[in-house]
């Protein structure tokens, strides 16, 4: 991801580009092929993440690469992969076993997370959304799938959550309303 890719005015991220590892010959590669049309997309960013990469891009160095490896360099996918999923094994422990470990730490605002991977929050991101009402074509559109069916086809277990939460929903709402 560039910042050239970053329209902070407007809150848009445009994909156009990826960065590949060309395991023969041991260098990554920056290019304009993505996978498929739809792959070429154009998406909105939520403000909360709007101003993080405001402040993210005011302390950042003189290149056009969002994230960057240890040499100022483009990123490999594979680090970026790999230091997301050991920063999130360090919140993988019960609380009981992390004051087991130190007894001192601060835990008011530690998060217990399954182990997740990079990738992962590509489909964290397209269930939450489902889940709580977007449309599925905007859901299908922002993952850059080729039609709605592949999103339905991958996401159907969230349809099912959804569809048994809306006959919960609606016991709730009239549990007290109809008469016995």
């Amino acid at each position: 991801m560039r910042w050239c890719d970053i329209d902070l005015e407007t809150g848009l991220l445009t994909v156009r580009n990826q960065v590949l590892n060309d395991k023969t010959n041991k260098k990554l590669i920056f290019t304009d092929k993505l996978k498929t049309n739809p792959s070429y997309r154009t998406i909105t960013l939520p403000d909360i993440l709007v101003t993080k990469l405001e402040l993210l891009k005011g302390n950042a160095l003189d290149t056009d690469f969002v994230i960057l490896s240890r040499e100022s360099e483009m990123c490999n996918p594979r680090n970026l992969s790999m230091n997301f999923t050991g920063m999130v094994s360090k919140y993988k422990l019960s609380l009981e076993d992390l004051k087991k470990e130190n007894s001192n730490i601060e835990t008011t605002n530690y998060m217990q997370l399954k182990q997740i991977t990079f990738h992962a929050l590509r489909h964290t991101h397209a269930t939450l959304l489902i889940f709580n009402g977007e449309n599925i074509k905007v859901v299908s559109e922002r993952l850059g799938h080729k039609s709605i069916t592949e999103t339905l086809d991958t996401y159907t277990h969230i349809m099912l959550d959804m569809k048994n939460n809306t006959a919960n929903l609606l016991n709730d709402m009239f549990i007290n309303t109809i008469p016995d």
